[in-house]
């Protein structure tokens, strides 16, 4: 089994970090926890990470309590997987402000891992973590305002948070804001600009966006018509097994469009 190299007995952590740390410095138990983790210095070991992540949390370290939170609810290398204890750190370290940690319990809550499911209770702590600009609770808090699960329809409101988020890059966020501007829902209908999003999506990966934004190349919505990068994009989106992209993909092939662009 992976991962026994640390319980041999040997101790590599550095003999002040283990004076500090037994005399009840937080920071100096945080930190042999964070080397065994990653492997700084030492072999890699993930017990001796929860460990020394154990004695700091309880010493009130928040890094260490997100630490826990996130060992608990991945597991590796001979600590299992246990969605309560990631739920409880989390929770703790979110208490102490950490927004990483708020976005985990608002997750945690909204999908029913670890605790009983609750979009109350994730709608708050995404708000949180929002308000301290995390991106990916400001995605979140977009997509509950505009499905109206977990908070309020308010369709102004999505497009607001989709824009924080989207203004960091995250391309959910940018997806999303391609699609309310196409389809004319909470702004005004502007395939131009929805084109504009979904490039920035799609530049980053994202099939569906890919997709997308070939349909309006194929069909010069919002751009100029350019069937060869309409191909382009919808074969990046199939390679990602997007269905719709593979219809589009196999109708184009068919009527032979686009080829001489290709």
């Amino acid at each position: 089994m992976t991962g026994d190299s640390g319980s041999s007995g040997a101790s590599p952590e550095p003999d002040a970090l283990k004076r500090d740390a037994e005399a009840g410095s937080a920071g100096a138990a945080e930190r042999p926890g964070s080397m065994y983790r990653s492997g700084d210095g030492v072999p890699r070991n993930y017990r001796e990470a929860l460990r020394w992540y154990l004695i700091a949390a309880e010493q009130g370290s928040m890094e260490a309590e997100a630490c826990l939170g996130y060992l608990c609810f991945t597991g590796g290398e001979g600590v299992r997987p246990d969605f309560r204890e990631s739920f409880r750190w989390y929770l703790r370290a979110a208490g102490q402000d950490d927004a990483d940690s708020e976005y985990s319990a608002g997750f945690l809550y909204e999908t029913g891992i670890g605790v009983k499911e609750n979009s109350a209770e994730a709608f708050r702590w995404y708000t949180r973590a929002a308000e301290q600009g995390h991106r990916e609770a400001e995605y979140c808090l977009g997509h509950m305002y505009e499905t109206g699960q977990g908070a309020p329809l308010d369709l102004s409101q999505a497009l607001s948070w989709y824009r924080k988020a989207a203004a960091q890059g995250q391309s959910d966020a940018e997806l999303a804001l391609g699609m309310m501007h196409e389809e004319g829902r909470g702004a005004e209908r502007n395939f131009k600009e929805a084109a504009e999003w979904y490039r920035k999506a799609a530049d980053q990966g994202d099939d569906e966006a890919q997709y997308r934004l070939g349909a309006l190349c194929r069909d010069g919505r919002g751009v100029e018509r350019n069937c060869g990068k309409a191909l382009e994009l919808f074969r990046k989106s199939a390679e990602s097994g997007n269905e719709d992209a593979e219809l589009a993909l196999a109708e184009m092939c068919h009527d032979g469009h686009g080829t001489r662009d290709w």
